[in-house]
């Protein structure tokens, strides 16, 4: 039997709505029924765009950098005004040389060489949580613990990275509220600040196997390209891991059980991390754009059309995942390496048991005082969500946990849920979360 014709965008054809309001579970629910009933699904949104749902069409696509390219778009709706960022505006092989400077920073050495600094931070900050007594720990700890992992992992003074860290938030939110001046006054202070520590490497004479903004300028890169680079690590370096750290935090919050295991067997934490990872990491999805025309499921993608990649539907498909759609410890297909969609496998740190010596100056353990976190059901929530968005999450702790907020198409929205909850109602039900990022 001869195949039917493949079938292009009809005209007004529109399978889902990525500004209809969500709830928690609202999401998940339309991704697994467009997975069943439409997995590659059009919108008439922001122009008119694909969106593919199944774990297999997101990959392919991955895949294929000679069909599907990221550089006219890396997201829907398209909103870079300021210039290219490699290597996020780059396909290979142009992107290769940014990833591969990159990627010498992100080794497990230079990880193991980090971590007694970064576990001295946690413990003071814990500190002042548990001295405290409760704590919203969205801005007391999730928003506050990447500013000083970034200080140190970037050689530069905490007074800004926490500047850094509110331009950030200040910059996605306009992107959440589609604000295009302010989207492009806050990217202009990025750059800004880019260029400073840029400028700083240069004067210093920085040492390039210390340092990965040197690193770059001595990799003999194009010095505009360099800049754009720059600039997209200041952002993503601070923004994804507020998300993903209050995401965890929210889940654990609604698991005490799950908490008790973990400090009971600390050993077990890599694989909790690589779970979600998969689960909950911040990014919905990110975007390609059809080099030529090209036949997906059935459909016909003309030359142009953007596509957003649904990475939270495919990291949640049962084709691939058993039980999709909740957290399994010790997930079997996560081993020798995830199938889940993101950036990169993670880089893990030995898994053990957590030493009163590793903390900075021998500092001791809060975390031993540390009764946990819980829910507040009458914390303060908010949010505004669209079903292709990446997660704000800021949970509280012990007194207040808010519910996480959510936020738009590939939108890196961090700021607190009483911020958020000026603009939007709460609501109730239970946890909604981010996709995985392709890259």
């Amino acid at each position: 039997m001869t195949p039917p014709d493949p079938i292009p965008a009809r005209p007004g054809e529109h399978h889902f709505d990525p500004l209809a309001e969500e709830s928690f579970t609202s999401s998940h629910e339309l991704y697994k029924e467009l997975r069943g009933r439409c997995p590659v699904a059009h919108s008439e949104t922001y122009g008119g765009f694909w969106a593919l749902f199944r774990h297999r069409d997101v990959v392919g696509v991955l895949q294929d950098a000679e069909t599907f390219t990221t550089s006219v778009q890396n997201v829907v709706p398209k909103f870079a005004f300021t210039g290219r960022r490699p290597p996020l505006h780059l396909d290979p092989p142009e992107h290769t040389d940014y990833r591969r400077v990159i990627n010498r920073f992100f080794t497990k050495g230079r990880m193991a060489a980090l971590e007694p600094a970064v576990r001295g931070h946690v413990a003071r900050l814990v500190a002042g949580l548990v001295a405290a007594g409760e704590a919203d720990v969205g801005p007391a700890y999730a928003q506050t613990m990447p500013a000083h992992v970034f200080a140190e992992f970037f050689h530069l003074p905490l007074e800004l990275t926490a500047r850094i860290e509110q331009i950030s938030a200040e910059y996605v939110r306009a992107i959440q509220l589609v604000d295009d001046d302010e989207v492009k006054r806050g990217s202009r202070l990025l750059y800004g600040i880019a260029a400073d520590v840029i400028a700083a490497r240069r004067a210093e004479g920085t040492d390039p196997d210390e340092d990965l903004t040197a690193a770059l300028l001595a990799a003999g890169l194009p010095d505009d390209m360099v800049l754009g680079c720059v600039r997209q690590l200041l952002v993503t370096g601070m923004v994804a891991p507020s998300v993903f750290i209050g995401t965890m935090l929210a889940h654990l919050a609604e698991h005490e059980d799950l908490q008790a295991l973990l400090r009971a067997e600390p050993d077990r934490i890599p694989a909790a991390v690589e779970e979600y990872l998969r689960l909950f990491t911040p990014y919905r999805g990110m975007s390609r754009t059809a080099r030529r025309d090209v036949v997906i499921g059935g459909r016909l993608i003309r030359e142009g059309e953007p596509i957003a990649l649904v990475y939270t539907s495919a990291n949640r498909d049962e084709e691939i995942f058993e039980n999709g759609e909740e957290f399994v410890l010790d997930r079997p297909n996560r081993v020798p390496r995830s199938r889940s969609v993101r950036a990169s496998t993670p880089v893990r740190g030995p898994a053990r048991p957590h030493d009163a010596a590793d903390d900075a100056g021998g500092a001791a353990r809060p975390h031993a005082r540390f009764r946990g976190l819980r829910r507040d059901p009458h914390g303060p929530v908010g949010g505004v969500g669209h079903p292709l968005g990446p997660d704000a999450v800021h949970p509280g702790l012990n007194a207040r946990v808010p519910r996480p907020p959510l936020s738009c198409i590939a939108r890196r929205y961090v700021v607190s849920a009483a911020r958020a909850a000026e603009k939007v109602k709460a609501w109730t039900g239970s946890r909604v979360v981010g996709g995985v990022r392709s890259r």
